[in-house]
């Protein structure tokens, strides 16, 4: 079931540690719109990410059922949900272009890396490969 981890990834780019999904939007008024934290962590991320990859249209999106693996770097000792920050990570490799839609997740984790940090690795492997 995890043998996909040893092989080498699709895909992989390190970003700035992303905000919990649970901050990432406030209500206004009957609607509810991004927070500025959201759209702060939003542009330093592209910003990251084009200096990584370039500002790639990708052609080839990745829409083969695929895993995600997010090594999280701990930013300080705050007692943190890994889990509240996958979707963040999804959503934004959607936007980016890389991932056709996340409904094509077959598996997707999230950890603690060990190592401290402000940042988390993103990667993503084909599972039909």
């Amino acid at each position: 079931m995890f043998e996909w981890y040893i092989r080498k990834p699709c895909f992989e780019v390190t970003l700035p540690f992303p905000p919990s999904v649970n901050s990432c939007y406030v209500n206004a008024g009957k609607k509810r719109i991004k927070s500025k934290s959201y759209n702060y962590w939003l542009s330093i991320a592209k910003r990251s990410f084009i200096e990584q990859k370039g500002l790639i249209n990708f052609t080839n999106k990745i829409s083969s059922p695929y895993a995600a693996l997010y090594l999280f770097n701990r930013p300080d000792n705050r007692i943190r949900d890994c889990a509240n920050y996958e979707k963040t990570l999804t959503d934004f490799l959607v936007k980016m272009n890389v991932l056709i839609d996340d409904s094509k997740i077959n598996c997707n984790v999230q950890c603690w890396s060990g190592k401290r940090g402000n940042t988390v690795n993103c990667k993503i492997y084909s599972l039909t490969e």
